[in-house]
């Protein structure tokens, strides 16, 4: 895998394995700080053949774009190695943009409301 992202990039990623004639998705990821680096050293680097990259300007769009990814992904039955759903960047408490709301979510919202502002 041969890297031409420059250093401290954020963004998302899709690890790749060549299979008969086609590219299977492996691992849906996103490096926060240095993509260059977090694919340097993916432990599945050994697995992978190819990678697709997609740079952001900040945490947040490399969130949105990993969720999309991985529902995508997991929506279509495509056995990608990620066991858990992608976190919310360290801090932001942000929620994923591509899943329901539960019910237990709406009901907190219903009882306690957002502040308005003016």
């Amino acid at each position: 895998m041969d890297m031409q992202i420059p250093a401290k990039t954020i963004g998302a990623y899709v690890l790749l394995r060549h299979d008969q004639q086609q590219a299977v998705p492996l691992y849906i990821g996103r490096s926060d700080t240095c993509l260059r680096r977090r694919l340097a050293y993916h432990p599945l680097r050994g697995h992978a053949t190819h990678f697709v990259a997609a740079p952001t300007r900040n945490h947040h769009q490399a969130f949105a774009i990993e969720s999309a990814w991985y529902h995508r992904y997991r929506a279509a039955g495509t056995p990608i190695a990620n066991q858990i759903h992608p976190a919310s960047p360290a801090g932001t408490g942000r929620r994923c943009p591509f899943c329901p709301e539960t019910e237990i979510e709406r009901a907190l919202r219903r009882a306690f409301p957002s502040p308005r502002t003016s």
